[in-house]
């Protein structure tokens, strides 16, 4: 019976250090559970104060170089009014009030009269080449344009269309550059280096508003 006792004992004491040992490491585990959730919360914050920094940063950079699209169509409504104009190198009759006028006007339009363009797209774009005046924008933006205009940096220009391809929805403009100008531009970001969660900023010009910025 002592020697049961003893025996029992024994195992009681085990236990109890195991237990200890347990709750020890429990204890453990939480702690260094703890101050790793702290230190995220840190990181967090830290990520979000420099997001919230880095905007400004960006539209500072980008904004120069975000142009305005307007594109031009030919209006239907002039074209099916059946235009006329007297035919090229039209002449009245010798000594009509006319003359002086069809003269100048066939020097000056080949006796042809160009049908009104009306304005039926809007969309944004970015200079990406400062030095030839390239601009790239969406396809469908352009798609069925005759004339195009750009504004940026409280000035207008026209521009007109180096391509586009439908499949990518991109396409590129072109304005002209007077000698030795360079304007504002912005270089292609790798997106093989984005990550899950990274700040994306949106700059342009939605729906004809001016200098829209958003993040997500």
């Amino acid at each position: 019976e002592a020697t049961n006792t003893a025996s029992d004992q024994a195992v009681n004491a085990q236990a109890k250090e195991a237990s200890e040992e347990l709750a020890a490491a429990v204890a453990a585990q939480a702690a260094e559970t703890a101050e790793n959730l702290s230190m995220l919360e840190e990181s967090v914050d830290v990520n979000l104060m420099l997001q919230a920094d880095a905007l400004p940063n960006v539209v500072a950079r980008v904004m120069p170089a975000t142009v305005d699209i307007s594109v031009y169509t030919a209006d239907p409504a002039a074209q099916n009014q059946g235009m006329t104009t007297p035919p090229p190198d039209f002449t009245p009759p010798p000594g009509s009030p006319f003359e002086d006028f069809f003269e100048e006007f066939n020097e000056n339009n080949g006796g042809t009269i160009e049908p009104p363009l009306q304005s039926n797209a809007i969309g944004s774009g970015f200079i990406i080449d400062g030095t030839a005046g390239y601009i790239v924008t969406n396809a469908h933006v352009v798609e069925g344009g005759a004339a195009f205009e750009v504004e940026f940096n409280g000035q207008t220009r026209e521009a007109t269309l180096v391509g586009a391809d439908k499949e990518a929805d991109i396409a590129v403009l072109q304005v002209a550059l007077e000698e030795g100008e360079t304007l504002p531009e912005v270089k292609f970001g790798d997106s093989d280096a984005l990550r899950l969660g990274d700040a994306v900023f949106a700059v342009g010009y939605p729906l004809g508003q001016e200098s829209s910025v958003s993040s997500g």
